[in-house]
C-alpha cells in the first residue's frame, strides 16, 4: 500500500468516525462552507475517496444554522 493511499484512509476513517451519519440512504458527511480551515472540505474528501476507489456523490445541503454559531 503506497504512503498517499495510507494517509488517504486515515483522513477519511478520522472524518467519518467524527462527523459521519449512517441512514438507509448511506453514509453522509456534512461539511459547513467555507470549513477549508479547520475541516476537511468536501472537495479533500472527495480526492481521497477518489483515491481510494470508493463511490461517492458531493450534493448540497440546506439546513438551518447551528445554535451555537452566534446567528451567523
Amino acid at each position: 500500500m503506497s504512503p498517499e493511499v495510507r494517509a488517504a484512509q486515515q483522513r477519511v476513517i478520522s472524518t467519518v468516525r467524527c462527523s459521519g451519519v449512517l441512514s438507509n440512504g448511506g453514509l453522509a458527511l456534512w461539511r459547513e462552507v467555507g470549513c477549508g480551515e479547520w475541516k476537511a472540505t468536501a472537495a479533500e474528501i472527495a480526492r481521497d475517496l477518489d483515491l481510494l476507489e470508493v463511490p461517492h456523490e458531493i450534493v448540497t445541503a440546506f439546513r438551518f444554522p447551528l445554535a451555537n454559531s452566534g446567528g451567523e
